[in-house]
Order: C-alpha cells, then sequence, then structure tokens
C-alpha cells in the first residue's frame, strides 16, 4: 500500500472508477450480450482472429444476438464511449459491422443518446484517477 493511502478509501476511489465504467446493466442477459457482441467486433477490427471472414464475424455476431435493438444498443458503445476513454478509432467500424447482422438505425440514434444522458449524468473526475494511479505507481 502506498505512503498516504488507507485500504478504505483506495479501495472507495477504485470502486467509484469502476461504477463509472461497469454500470448495473452489465449484470443482466442484455448488457452480457452487448458486451460479448462489442468485444468480437472489437477482435475483428484489431485483427485478432486471423483468417475470420467478414461473414465469419457476422454469423457470430447473430449467434449472440438477433434482436436490431440488442445490436443497435452494442453499436451505440463504439459510437458514444465512456468519456474517459481515449479517442476511438473503431467509432465507424463498430457499428457498420452490428448494423451488417440487422442493428436498427431508429433503435442506434436512441441508444447513443440514452449513453450520453448516462453520461452526463455520471461525471467522471478523470484527475481524481490519474491522483490515485499515480501513487499507486509511487510503490
Amino acid at each position: 500500500m502506498p505512503p498516504g493511502l488507507s485500504a478504505a478509501r483506495t479501495a472507495s476511489e477504485v470502486s467509484s472508477f469502476f461504477e463509472h465504467v461497469y454500470d448495473e446493466r452489465m449484470s443482466t442477459a442484455r448488457g452480457l450480450a452487448v458486451a460479448r457482441l462489442t468485444s468480437v467486433c472489437q477482435g475483428a477490427i484489431l485483427r485478432y482472429r486471423r483468417g475470420a471472414t467478414r461473414a465469419d464475424v457476422l454469423d457470430e455476431l447473430r449467434v449472440i444476438s438477433t434482436d436490431p435493438d440488442v445490436l443497435a444498443e452494442a453499436a451505440a458503445v463504439f459510437a458514444v464511449p465512456h468519456p474517459a476513454s481515449l479517442a476511438n478509432p473503431d467509432a465507424e467500424s463498430g457499428p457498420a459491422l452490428l448494423f451488417d447482422a440487422g442493428a436498427d438505425r431508429d433503435a442506434y440514434e436512441r441508444h447513443c443518446q440514452a449513453r450520453r444522458d448516462m453520461w452526463a449524468a455520471k461525471p467522471f473526475d478523470l484527475a481524481a484517477f490519474a491522483d490515485l494511479q499515480n501513487r499507486w505507481e509511487q510503490t
């Protein structure tokens, strides 16, 4: 434990950070499907899946979900990332895959706005997290 930090304070700060990154929706079947969909897209975009064709990726996405609304929610994750995230080079590639898999464009716009509203209601103090990270690195 770095000097000057209590375990309770550190746990509280870390917990606060993760509350901003992972909200209660991730514990639902829908939230897990959205997470899996975004993971498959990310793997395809970053070419982690050697030999996988676009058709293979689309098939895998459709195995996870064929619900146009769930696919649209996953697409919105790429378009409106967490405010503390770095620039997202996949902001167009992820949604394109999900639209090809059947995401609904109207639902996509609705989910993008819902994410903007969610992040506006849950501001994140990046400076406070950076301070916590700096104190950990000093050990």
